[in-house]
């Protein structure tokens, strides 16, 4: 018997932990006797024991705590993949204050056992970009969260998170900031309360839909979305009658007022069952300074945007709402008179069409850099604007004891961008 039959035989007949079976099937050879497949198994790692842990498995919804600025936060832990890992998701809105400007993260970590039995591992991917990793280790009712670097962790700055339980039902969590050779400072502190549990979900329809999270086609699950709503005679009803101290600002602006609030309102509609989660509805308010009338003479405009997030606020829901490219009558503009879609190139269809395509091909791409990489100031810049300040920069190559050195028409604070920016979009090095 050879050897590789011996170790078959003896890990087919000795494993007695877990194992993951599978075939090989050898190529087939002609004239020859087909020869049955064999079978490898693979011993399992055993199950981690997360039981310390097992407290924090649920939905909590918290609020910032003084001395912290005023906030919100939703914070979300469940197992996955058959209770192998711990998935941590997390949003913190915090408000702006005289000293502090507002402030918005959101990010998931996945856990698992540390490899030398020793606690736990966390890595962390945040909506700032940053990657970071954490050693986790748990005592009775205090979980405690210690850097230790990250793939794309912040440069110099240290982090530390704790979680303690206070009740069945409460958490609080203290994240603690050092700056670079600096000691550690609170950098805010969360009270969580455990939510309520979510009423069943009624069964999915069969057919269209974002409420369809088994969807033929398509990414399974939850699909956020927040669109304009149709204004009916129901819906404006609900939006005279929402309290006047209910209303709050959505942004300055020097000639309108502009305010939101929530709505409760409930479409009477054929495609709604009477089992199904309602959607959520934000009503939008603009009324003219001074006491001015609109053009056709009304003193108030009501509009609406409905939506199936109910975890943000108003004001945060119609701010994702708006980070859109923009009303479709601007795209338009841009792409005519910016990008030069406005005039086709010749009498061919299928050139006009490429020349149509490849306008709005550099329109997307542009939208992508000012949201990805570029600094917020740009997020409403032209492609005009981009061309002076970026695309068309004025250099000389000169030569000098045996080097090449490009020298820029830019200042140095803009320099400093260009090069964030190419480390944001992972462009790839020159070989």
């Amino acid at each position: 018997m050879s050897g590789i039959t011996l170790a078959l035989v003896w890990s087919l007949g000795f494993f007695s932990a877990p194992r993951f079976d599978f075939a090989h099937r050898p190529e087939p050879v002609e004239g020859a006797k087909e020869k049955p497949p064999t079978v490898y198994a693979l011993p399992l790692p055993p199950k981690p024991d997360y039981s310390a842990l097992g407290w924090l498995i649920g939905e909590w919804n918290g609020k910032a705590v003084t001395p912290s600025p005023p906030g919100e936060a939703r914070l979300s832990v469940a197992y996955d993949l058959e209770n192998r890992v711990m998935v941590f998701r997390e949003t913190v809105d915090f408000s702006a204050s005289p000293s502090v400007p507002a402030s918005h993260e959101q990010w998931m970590g996945i856990l698992s056992p540390d490899a030398g039995g020793k606690g736990f591992l966390l890595c962390q991917f945040s909506s700032t970009g940053f990657i970071t990793r954490y050693h986790a280790s748990a005592e009775k009712a205090v979980i405690h969260f210690y850097p230790e670097g990250g793939e794309l962790a912040p440069s110099g700055w240290l982090f530390r998170r704790t979680l303690t339980r206070t009740s069945d039902s409460e958490i609080t969590e203290s994240v603690d900031a050092a700056p670079p050779d600096k000691p550690f400072f609170n950098y805010y502190t969360l009270r969580f309360a455990r939510a309520a549990p979510a009423p069943a979900a009624s069964p999915a329809p069969k057919s269209g839909a974002l409420k369809n999270y088994e969807r033929e086609e398509g990414p399974k699950g939850f699909i956020g979305f927040a669109i304009s709503a149709r204004m009916s005679e129901g819906l404006h009803a609900a939006l005279l009658a929402v309290p006047a101290e209910a209303w709050q600002s959505t942004g300055e602006d020097p000639e309108v007022i502009r305010e939101c609030a929530g709505v409760a309102y409930v479409p009477s509609e054929k495609t709604e069952k009477k089992d199904q989660q309602p959607l959520r509805y934000v009503g939008i308010r603009l009324r003219k300074r001074q006491g001015e009338l609109f053009g056709d003479g009304t003193a108030v405009k009501h509009f609406a945007v409905v939506s199936n997030i109910w975890e943000w606020s108003a004001p945060r829901l119609l701010e994702w709402h708006r980070q859109k490219a923009g009303t479709i009558e601007m795209v338009h503009d841009i792409l005519k008179n910016d990008l030069a879609a406005g005039v086709l190139p010749c009498g061919r269809f299928g050139a006009n069409a490429a020349w149509l395509r490849l306008a709005v091909l550099a329109h997307n791409v542009m939208t992508a850099l000012k949201r990805l990489a570029l600094p917020p100031e740009l997020l409403s810049a032209r492609p005009k604007r981009l061309r002076f300040l970026i695309f068309n920069t004025a250099g000389r190559l000169v030569r000098h004891a045996r080097q090449m050195v490009l020298r820029l028409a830019a200042q140095r604070e803009r320099l400093a961008e260009w090069i964030e920016a190419l480390r944001l979009l992972w462009v790839p090095a020159p070989s």
